[in-house]
């Protein structure tokens, strides 16, 4: 009687019987890959979704289909939910960083400003030290026009005054000289807005004085400047959070979450309420296959 007792048992057993295998087996019947057509988008790694569904089976230990198809679920609900949020915010940066159009710069005092709207993507680089930068460089410009420039002043701009040095290879490389070597550049002629001819060398310092005189503006406001840009970008954003769009999917893939996790775990409640009453059970018919033995 024990014998038959004992077939019967072993007739009913099967796959692993230790924690630690059960363990394995579970995290192994999670990497199916069957989400991996249909749930990794194009430029999604893959591999952050694995570690997400990893760590789950790691913290829920599933041991049946239930359980399993519970535990994907999680994963899924975890991962649509990070992909929402990186949505939410890859489009929330570019609405943030997006071209100001007329409404944006309407009643603004410097957005409206086109010498600022063609610098508003560098406007942190107006700094005090650029200002006095700039307030040297003019100064030697008005020093230049006035005596004359010689072949050495050229040879030593880029040491001596870098921002005059920067604009003047801009100018020259807009004029497309040929052989731009410093006597050349100083005897070099243009012909100017009005139609005229005239040395380069004067032309450039006229509007190199006017550049620099903008930089100094631009420094001297840059604070204003950027506070009616925070103003834009929040008026930008208060709409943004108006939008309930978002926030609905949010809060459908939160309840689909929890919902599945608290089914998840009266699920294994009541394995293990079940694994008892098995126990108790199995203690009963042992006693009486022994009473029956004796």
């Amino acid at each position: 009687m024990a014998k038959s007792s004992s077939v019967a048992k072993s007739s009913r057993s099967g796959g692993p019987q230790t924690d630690e295998g059960k363990k394995i087996a579970s995290q192994n019947a999670l990497k199916t890959g069957a989400y991996s057509n249909t749930l990794i988008l194009p430029g999604e790694d893959e591999s952050q979704f694995r570690q997400i569904e990893d760590q789950f089976a790691r913290d829920f230990h599933p041991e049946d289909m239930a359980e399993i198809a519970m535990v994907r679920d999680l994963a899924v609900l975890a991962w649509k939910k990070i992909r929402l949020e990186n949505l939410e915010l890859r489009f929330t940066l570019a609405r943030l960083n997006a071209p100001l159009d007329y409404f944006d710069k309407n009643e603004t005092k410097f957005l409206s400003s086109s010498r600022v709207e063609s610098n508003l993507h560098q406007i942190h680089i107006y700094t005090k030290e650029l200002k006095q930068s700039a307030e040297l460089a003019i100064a030697y410009a008005q020093e230049i026009q006035v005596k004359g420039a010689v072949i050495e002043d050229l040879e030593g701009l880029e040491n001596a005054h870098p921002l005059i040095h920067r604009k003047l290879v801009e100018y020259i490389n807009r004029y497309e000289f040929t052989n731009p070597t410093a006597k050349n550049v100083l005897r070099y002629e243009i012909e100017n807005l009005n139609g005229d001819r005239e040395l380069f060398w004067n032309y450039f310092l006229r509007e190199s004085i006017k550049d620099l005189q903008q930089t100094i503006w631009l420094c001297d406001n840059r604070a204003e400047i950027e506070k009616e840009l925070q103003a834009v970008k929040d008026k930008r954003l208060m709409e943004l959070m108006q939008n309930e769009r978002p926030s609905r999917a949010f809060d459908d893939l939160r309840r689909n979450f929890y919902r599945t996790l608290s089914e998840l775990r009266k699920h294994q409640e009541w394995k293990r309420k079940m694994q008892v009453v098995d126990v108790a059970s199995r203690n009963v018919i042992d006693s009486g296959e022994e009473g029956i033995s004796d």
